[in-house]
């Protein structure tokens, strides 16, 4: 399961508005879970919205938008798979998810779950060397993200998914 974690309250899905994300605001509505999906103000959550999810609106790039988020909801759990093609700046790769986790701690909220990439940490190996070149930096941000959320003090899950696209299987 993507979330599992018993008890009350919804599930906070972080980047739920299209790709990845979005797959997983249908996978949890499908199986009856209350969602919520963080949003920026100005992207479109029509998606997200019509599969019945709760739209938030913030940016994981901003720690006071998450805090004051994740300190008004009761969430059992954060399911993030932030991330960026390309950014200015600093990346929601390791930025965003720094904030969602340090905001879900300070809320108590115990359950996140981190969407990387292949490559990260011990799986370096098992991406090709063509991934690792093209995605070092992704891959970099992403590392950092999952070392701080190891060393976080929260439950949580690391998935490292390779080539995912938005076609039929």
């Amino acid at each position: 399961p993507i979330a599992a974690q018993p008890g009350t309250g919804a599930v906070l899905v972080l980047g739920g508005t299209r790709a990845t994300g979005l797959e997983v605001v249908k996978i949890l509505r499908a199986r009856g879970d209350e969602v919520a999906v963080l949003a920026r103000p100005t992207s479109d959550a029509s998606q997200a919205e019509a599969l019945g999810a709760r739209i938030v609106r913030g940016d994981a790039m901003n720690p006071q938008d998450l805090a004051a988020i994740m300190a008004s909801g009761s969430y059992r759990a954060v399911v993030s798979t932030l991330g960026a093609r390309s950014v200015d700046g600093p990346r929601p790769d390791f930025e965003g998810n720094r904030n969602a986790i340090d905001a879900a701690r300070a809320a108590g909220i115990r359950r996140f779950v981190l969407v990387t990439v292949i490559g990260d940490g011990e799986s370096l190996d098992a991406a090709p060397w063509i991934a690792r070149r093209i995605l070092d930096s992704v891959i970099m941000e992403k590392s950092k993200a999952e070392d701080f959320l190891k060393a976080s003090g929260l439950d949580f899950t690391i998935i490292r998914p390779g080539g995912l696209l938005e076609k039929d299987a």
